[in-house]
């Protein structure tokens, strides 16, 4: 099997792997993290984030609307800045440890703002796994991404 670089990320996280042959003794390759990023806004809550509440407003005859403060907006763009950051460094990782597949495991909705950013992937095999598995330890994700077909089977 060929080495592959491996993202597993959500908006919030995104941990970066290898699996590969370390060294030429090894007799099977070896999953490896290399990398675990976070995207510190999006770890916050909105009361962290923003300064009031959200916005309403009442007429004098006592019905009320709401005020639009693009809070959806602004979580989309930190999505679409952070998937870029995870993208640029998988490309880094693919190219260092000469990975020529890399494999998009992320939530359904975050891999979407990664697709957008593939272009920096140019040259290398994609895989993509709609799979949200970031909470997964190492061994599990293993067996997860054994059980989707990402890796070999692990027998």
């Amino acid at each position: 099997m060929q080495a592959l670089a491996i993202v597993v990320a959500d908006a919030a996280r995104a941990r970066l792997f290898t699996f590969k042959r370390e060294d030429e003794r090894d007799p099977a390759p070896v999953l490896r993290e290399r990398a675990d990023l976070v995207s510190n806004e999006r770890r916050l809550r909105d009361a962290e984030l923003y300064t009031g509440g959200q916005s309403s407003s009442r007429t004098p005859g006592g019905h009320g609307f709401a005020v639009d403060d693009h809070r959806d907006g602004h979580a989309e763009e930190t999505d679409r800045r952070f998937a870029q950051v995870v993208i640029e460094q998988l490309a880094s990782l693919a190219s260092e440890t000469a990975c020529p597949r890399v494999a998009l495991v992320a939530s359904p909705r975050f891999l979407g703002h990664l697709r957008a950013h593939a272009g920096a992937l140019r040259g290398l095999a994609i895989e993509e796994v709609a799979r949200d598995l970031t909470r997964e330890p190492a061994p599990r994700l293993r067996e997860h991404l054994g059980e989707l077909g990402v890796l070999p089977s692990p027998r």
